[in-house]
């Protein structure tokens, strides 16, 4: 018996309930060995349909992931030559009726056993799919997408999972499904980047510069400066983006960039990311008041980048300045930075609240 067997058994779902969903569900589906290597470093598969429906949303040597959220049995067609070309693909139903679901997950459940795949449910409305053997990487992933795929994993009673950014306290991390029995990969590498000019580049100029090599967000993971060399920043990214970024990136901010391959990174670098905590008193734990805290500022300034649709809390829009703030919740100020309330401490003589915070 199969570990997707065992699942399924433990899980109590009959080996041909897979063959029908309503209308809402949304399903997984794998290709047969992994995807297909790319022959350019540049190559971004770009699926045509005529509703647009399609949509790929990660790219690399080991695993392709294509959304899909179909209207028509018509869709069929463009969807299996997905599944043929060893692509994962999340199958959205929403838009789709009875009918045409029942066709399609029947069609395409044919399509993914003939490429050693199989459909397995791990909620009401999710189904993920496990090739036996074969181990399978996202792309780069943020915390709130990280505590997704951890809860769709434990669903799943997938336990061969783990989540790697390249060093222990890394931000943006990989998950790593490797069955027991596979050939495990290494997923990410590592640039060290040199800088040569006057004004050296930032944290944001060198996100800027590999992202304008026509990269996505999900090939890029953190970007560390060297607490020892001003000049010098490390990336981590994935593996196969490597050989590409090191021969086109030649320059970040105003500067000219020389960059090297490298094995690992300095153990320095880990020792850098403590942040330092602040602190600081506020009136009351509305939304407005911590971030004006937190940036420095007035809350009617705190209330504009709220009003404008700049902040998000926990990668979430904040919707109204008067919303309270919870400890550990995230703030992010895109064009200003990210911040996170570490702790809500006691209150003052004046009565008002202690709060600590730190930037990223």
């Amino acid at each position: 018996m199969s570990m997707l067997d065992s699942l399924r058994s433990k899980l109590g779902i009959d080996p041909e309930a897979d063959s029908y969903v309503d209308d809402t569900e949304e399903n997984v589906f794998p290709g047969g060995q992994g995807a297909a290597a790319a022959q350019e470093y540049t190559q971004q598969q770009e699926i045509k349909q005529h509703s647009n429906k399609v949509v790929n949303i990660n790219a690399t040597t080991q695993l392709q992931v294509v959304l899909v959220k179909p209207e028509r049995f018509d869709d069929a067609s463009s969807i299996a030559d997905q599944l043929n070309a060893k692509h994962t693909v999340v199958l959205n139903l929403e838009s789709a009726s009875k009918e045409v679901s029942r066709r399609l997950i029947d069609f395409l459940s044919g399509v993914a056993y003939a490429n050693n795949g199989q459909i397995k449910r791990v909620a009401t409305s999710t189904f993920i799919a496990v090739n036996r053997g074969i181990p399978r990487y996202t792309g780069f992933l943020s915390d709130r997408e990280q505590s997704l795929a951890q809860a769709a994993c434990n669903k799943a009673g997938c336990s061969c999972i783990r989540f790697w950014g390249g060093f222990d306290a890394a931000e943006r991390r990989v998950l790593c499904i490797e069955p027991p029995d596979a050939w495990q990969e290494e997923p990410l590498a590592y640039l060290q980047c040199t800088a040569y000019g006057d004004k050296l580049p930032t944290h944001r100029d060198y996100l800027g510069a590999i992202l304008g090599l026509g990269l996505e967000r999900s090939c890029v993971g953190d970007l560390l400066a060297d607490p020892e060399r001003e000049d010098t920043f490390y990336a981590v990214i994935l593996a196969d983006k490597q050989e590409f970024i090191n021969a086109e990136l030649t320059g970040a901010g105003h500067c000219t960039v020389h960059t090297v391959c490298i094995d690992a990174l300095p153990a320095r670098l880990a020792e850098s990311r403590e942040r330092t905590l602040q602190e600081a008193t506020v009136p009351s734990l509305r939304a407005d008041a911590v971030l004006a805290a937190m940036l420095h500022t007035s809350r009617t300034r705190a209330a504009e980048y709220i009003a404008a649709g700049r902040v998000e809390i926990n990668h979430l829009p904040l919707k109204a300045a008067h919303e309270t703030a919870y400890a550990a919740d995230i703030f992010t100020v895109r064009g200003v930075g990210r911040f996170k309330l570490a702790a809500i401490g006691g209150k003052s003589r004046k009565d008002r609240l202690f709060i600590s915070f730190y930037q990223y």
